[in-house]
């Protein structure tokens, strides 16, 4: 059985079905039926209460030096993003690490043109801001994607 899926860069609501190459960033509407699958999720107390410095400023997964091992990896600040014509700003409730995330970590592999610098490529959340001439979403919708980057953070934009 296939998982629809709605193309977010459309801007027109095509549906896509779960085989097909999506690019960039993908996201599909699904309440609550996730949870069913995950019982329980690990969380990071660490990560929850570190305070940031600036207003604009969110917490992400930063790597020490830019490259290297997992060991270089450190929670730290980064801007937050604002959505641009078209996109949304997403918080990001979980992110999936997979082998493209060690490759880039490592410098292995190079991230795609105009992605972020921040690692990771496979997310779900909440969307909490909708960018001008966002149709087809909206602010609470729950969202899953998948990126050129950006993931390893509390927000990102699609």
């Amino acid at each position: 059985m296939s998982m629809p899926v709605r193309n977010a860069l459309a801007g027109n609501g095509t549906d896509l079905t779960y085989q097909h190459d999506i690019n960039r960033c993908a996201m599909s509407s699904f309440p609550h039926a996730h949870q069913r699958f995950r019982p329980t999720a690990l969380t990071t107390p660490g990560f929850v209460s570190i305070e940031r410095s600036k207003e604009n400023a969110m917490r992400a997964v930063l790597i020490k030096d830019g490259l290297g091992p997992a060991d270089n990896l450190y929670i730290g600040e980064a801007p937050t993003p604002t959505p641009k014509p078209g996109e949304v700003l997403i918080k990001i409730n979980a992110f999936g690490l997979n082998r493209m995330d060690i490759l880039q970590r490592e410098g292995r592999y190079p991230p795609p043109p105009g992605s972020s610098s921040l690692l990771g490529v496979e997310f779900s959340g909440i969307i909490v801001d909708l960018g001008p001439s966002v149709s087809g979403w909206k602010v609470d919708d729950e969202v899953l994607g998948l990126t050129g980057g950006g993931a390893y953070a509390e927000y990102i934009v699609c």
